[in-house]
């Protein structure tokens, strides 16, 4: 039914080599690479950077295709981030981080850059901040459309100005761009106390990548399997809308624990929410099957 990828955000801290042999030796054979400067998100910092796109010339990039191809993995997308489109002070470096992506994306063979809407400031205007910000995101989803590439945003998505059903269509409604697209990861959905199903459901054709992370209450950084969403029923959501891409996941790497620790956690982690993935695959095309007979 569906290719289970895998994000290098699930071994964050780890060197981009390193990061791509376990995810090859786990069988996996798309992957979404991790190209996060430094952010916060409510109070915490996380990066994930595979590849700083603005010190990537030509021959960093084509290395870097020849790692792709040397451990047999296709790139579905890439996670971009260098600033934040509505932060003043961040807003030109994070376009040009964002243009560059998307030339980084097309020459390594990806279907999509995937960036955040911009930051959630509490106690400024929502509808000022996403004005600020639509003009650069449509240039920049035209910049992708020209490169062969879709420009996605991440929505919902925990403290960014898409972080609930609302706000995500009422951004894409204001941005109005025929190559912007949706990444959903429904654990994002749970921490807006919406239903991962019936979000996916109203989102319909927008939805053009997946992460998938469970969410449990507060928390958006769940292993599948051991929080609150009923994936065989995201599952039938995403097939009753045509979606038909893999599905990448995407676990945070945990940065409090010492770094050993931390690898070999998500290695397990990792490898288990493939199982898990799989196992829901079975269980949704089993009880189709029993439908269809």
């Amino acid at each position: 039914m569906y290719d289970i990828g895998c994000s290098s955000l699930c071994f964050a801290r780890l060197p981009r080599a390193e990061a791509l042999h376990l995810i090859s030796s786990m069988g996996f054979e798309w992957i979404d690479l991790g190209m996060l400067r430094p952010f916060t998100v409510g109070e915490g910092l996380f990066s994930a950077l595979h590849l700083d796109a603005l010190h990537a010339g030509d021959d960093h990039v084509k290395e870097v295709r020849d790692e792709l191809d040397a451990a047999g993995l296709k790139l579905a997308a890439v996670n971009a981030g260098g600033g934040y489109l509505n932060v003043a002070w961040e807003r030109e470096q994070g376009i040009a981080y964002i243009r560059r992506s998307i030339d980084v994306c097309r020459a390594l063979g990806g279907y999509a850059v995937t960036i955040q809407s911009g930051k959630l400031l509490r106690g400024t205007d929502w509808g000022d901040n996403v004005a600020y910000v639509a003009p650069a995101v449509r240039e920049l989803a035209s910049h992708a459309e020209q490169a062969g590439v879709e420009l996605h945003i991440e929505g919902p998505h925990l403290e960014m100005l898409t972080h609930d059903l609302r706000t995500t269509t009422d951004f894409f409604d204001l941005v109005a761009h025929p190559n912007l697209f949706i990444t959903l990861d429904p654990s994002h959905v749970v921490v807006a106390d919406e239903d991962a199903t019936d979000v996916t459901r109203a989102l319909g054709g927008l939805v053009r990548h997946v992460h998938i992370r469970d969410g449990a209450g507060s928390s958006p950084v769940v292993v599948p399997g051991r929080g609150e969403i009923d994936f065989p029923g995201f599952i039938r959501a995403l097939t009753d809308i045509g979606y038909a891409r893999p599905l990448m996941i995407e676990l945070c790497q945990d940065e409090s624990e010492d770094y050993e620790s931390s690898r070999e956690r998500f290695f397990v982690d990792t490898r288990f929410s493939k199982k898990f993935m799989l196992t829901v695959l079975d269980v949704v095309n089993f009880q189709s099957s029993a439908i269809g007979a």
